[in-house]
């Protein structure tokens, strides 16, 4: 998932500063010695499969400034998630507030009101994925006794998660879409 952006600043002097504040308050990393470009990164692969919190992806941010334009780039990796329009959503409120930030107007607070939004919303999915789990994986189970198959049970439970998980991020989009 890649977001970008592009604005103009008055007082380039306290970009870093400001740019710095922002994303160290949102636990990422500052990469490189030189101040140009700026270099901000979060998260591992390896955790993005057990993260409930989008901002804890493994995630970089490149910031560079050409004649008062401060140009963003927001790259973060979502390998091992099914994103959803909420986690999408996010991201895009903290991309507006770091221009927020920089330019005088700060939110940070929308952020982690954001966040909180996103992993209610996120912890839905996962009852949604247990309920049909539970849904495809119990006559599976049975069908799987008969014949003598014993992989059927989990084989159901995982396809009944993804097809209950696919239809509820079906119709959010939907209803997001009217």
């Amino acid at each position: 998932m890649k977001r970008q952006i592009k604005f103009k600043v008055e007082d380039e002097n306290s970009l870093e500063r400001l740019t710095d504040n922002y994303f160290l308050g949102l636990g990422f990393k500052k990469f490189g010695e030189t101040n140009r470009p700026l270099t901000y990164k979060k998260g591992s692969v390896l955790l993005n499969m057990i993260a409930f919190n989008p901002l804890n992806w493994k995630s970089t941010v490149t910031v560079t400034l050409k004649d008062q334009f401060v140009e963003a780039a927001f790259d973060i990796n979502s390998v091992g998630q099914m994103v959803t329009p909420k986690e999408e959503e996010l991201w895009d409120v903290v991309v507006e507030n770091y221009k927020k930030s920089v330019i005088g107007k700060a939110e940070v607070s929308a952020n982690m009101n954001q966040v909180r939004e996103t992993k209610k919303d996120s912890w839905n999915y996962v009852m949604w994925a247990i309920i049909g789990a539970i849904v495809f994986g119990v006559p599976f189970g049975f069908l799987g006794r008969l014949v003598e198959v014993e992989r059927l049970a989990s084989m159901g439970a995982a396809i009944g998660a993804v097809v209950f998980v696919a239809i509820r991020k079906q119709i959010k989009n939907t209803k997001r879409s009217l």
